[in-house]
This record gives structure tokens, C-alpha cells and sequence, in this order.
């Protein structure tokens, strides 16, 4: 087979040997941003829950937002567990 459709995968390697210091740049800002952004929405996410726990007006005003979608997720994927598995 051609070395256009498929490389060898000595080709392969040396291209990640000559490209890694780029690489590893990249990956480590990737790194920086995933975690950025995990410890964020955790700290969203725990301030939000406490907040709807300790406010009933909060939780009134939250609470079918969060419901709905887990809800109407279950009820459309209803007919489709019902043809699969015949329950």
C-alpha cells in the first residue's frame, strides 16, 4: 500500500520524536485550562446545591429547571427502551 494512505509506523514516530516539545507545550496549557475549568463548575456546582438547600426561594426558583430536563430526558427515551428490550 502506498506511503500516501498509510504511513509506516516508524514514519509516525518520528514525527511525534520531532514534533513532542510542541506537544507537550500544548498539552500542558490543555492540561491548566481542563482543570481551570473543573475546579470552577465544582465550586459553581457546591455553592449552587448549598444555595437550593438553605433558600427556599432559591430552591423554588431552581428547582424545575434542574428537574425538567432529567425529566423529559426519561420520558423520551421511553418508547425507544420499550422497542429494544420489549417492556
Amino acid at each position: 500500500m502506498s506511503r500516501a494512505v498509510i504511513a509506516p509506523p516508524s514514519v509516525i514516530y518520528a514525527t511525534i520524536m520531532n514534533a513532542f516539545p510542541i506537544l507537550m507545550k500544548h498539552t500542558l496549557s490543555t492540561l491548566v485550562e481542563i482543570m481551570i475549568g473543573f475546579m470552577s463548575a465544582s465550586a459553581v456546582g457546591i455553592a449552587l446545591g448549598a444555595a437550593i438547600t438553605l433558600s427556599t426561594s432559591i430552591r423554588q426558583a431552581f428547582y424545575p429547571n434542574i428537574v425538567f430536563p432529567v425529566d423529559s430526558e426519561g420520558r423520551g427515551r421511553a418508547p425507544v427502551r420499550r422497542l429494544a428490550w420489549g417492556r
